[in-house]
């Protein structure tokens, strides 16, 4: 008697299994939440615990190579995969949780700080197979970046094969994290990961120098023009005084609520402006630029604040204060035009940055 077998293999992945494996749930805590959550599946317990326990065994076979996503596109797996099946599982595996990123926000990834993933896990309730998961791929990436040029989202979308957006957030994150910006003082306690993470990507776009790789330093002539600026208006006789009056003067028909008391106008101008200029001083310092997003915070945002400007109305003194220095009399003609691109860089980066914090400030903690 003749007969032939035919085996099939191609395995049936289940996308809600799937993210559970990635959380870092067991298979016992898998399996309850399933049943929590479809409590009218036929299946009994045991049945679906089998088949929880089989998906496992066929995520924890494609784990190692969704390390190196460009050979699991490549790769002849031991199962047949479509290729829009692993595009889905490399954007999903290298996914994480913006709460536990806000925890190692600022932190070098090094085996101390995984030793310290099981307070971020009793923090954010995210099991610590999962915190480990992602600790681990940001390792993976940020070795491949280390000596990335300029777009680091470009290298590392097309390194690991994510999407652009994804691929930018984690160039912002390690943007933050390459130069130990501080983001657990007490006054940035209520921000949250998206604000750190919009705030980096300002920074990277208006502050990297133009042939520099951004993770080795940021524009040290920006810097410079920074310190030469904050000279000039805080010492020199009458410039900053004259400066103020300007920007209150273009402001007063628009905006007649922002300078109707000049002594706060006064008081809120003269921190924010110097604020900016300690932001942009800094810039080529790395011990300086640690405390930036407390700068940010401290010395623009809180004296807004104070003077109870709305964000809109922080936004429109930060666009005075870079459209008027043109006209800044007191300053000489070459001056002005030697420093005028500096400026427009800065306030508008530090325009951006500061409104960001300003609405964050205003929402209401979740």
């Amino acid at each position: 008697m003749e007969f032939s077998v035919f085996v099939a293999n191609t395995p049936v992945f289940d996308k809600s299994v799937w993210q559970l494996w990635l959380l870092g749930l067991s298979v016992e805590q898998a399996t309850a939440y399933m049943q929590r959550k479809r409590p009218n599946l036929q299946s009994s317990a045991n049945a679906l615990r089998h088949y929880v326990i089989s998906q496992y065994r066929t995520y924890d076979l494609v784990e190692p190579h969704l390390h190196r996503p460009k050979h699991l596109m490549t790769a002849n797996l031991l199962f047949p995969l479509a290729q829009n099946t692993r595009t889905y599982l490399i954007e999903s595996f290298y996914s994480f949780h913006p709460a536990v990123m806000r925890h190692v926000l600022g932190k070098k990834f090094s085996s101390r700080v995984r030793k310290d993933l099981e307070e971020v896990c009793a923090k954010t309730h995210v099991p610590i197979a999962g915190c480990r998961r992602m600790f681990d791929n940001f390792k993976r990436v940020v070795k491949v970046v280390e000596d990335a040029e300029r777009d680091v989202g470009a290298v590392i979308a097309k390194e690991f094969l994510l999407p652009r957006p994804l691929a930018d957030q984690y160039a912002h994150i390690i943007f933050i994290n390459n130069y130990r910006l501080d983001t657990f003082k007490r006054k940035l306690a209520h921000l949250k990961f998206a604000d750190f993470e919009y705030v980096a990507s300002v920074f990277m776009t208006q502050f990297a120098h133009p042939t520099t790789p951004v993770l080795e330093d940021l524009d040290g002539t920006l810097s410079q023009d920074s310190r030469d600026l904050k000279a000039m208006f805080f010492t020199q006789k009458g410039v900053a005084e004259d400066y103020r009056a300007l920007v209150a003067a273009t402001l007063a028909p628009t905006h007649p609520s922002l300078v109707a008391s000049e002594r706060a106008f006064d008081q809120a101008f003269k921190s924010i402006v110097r604020g900016a200029l300690v932001i942009g001083a800094g810039l080529g310092h790395r011990k300086d630029l640690r405390d930036v997003f407390a700068t940010l915070q401290e010395r623009i945002v809180e004296p807004a604040a104070l003077a109870q400007w709305s964000p809109a109305e922080l936004s429109a003194v930060l666009s005075c204060v870079k459209n008027q220095f043109v006209e800044l009399r007191p300053l000489q003609p070459q001056i002005r035009k030697r420093y005028a691109k500096s400026v427009a860089r800065l306030f508008d980066g530090v325009q951006l940055a500061a409104v960001r914090f300003y609405e964050s400030s205003q929402s209401p903690i979740s």
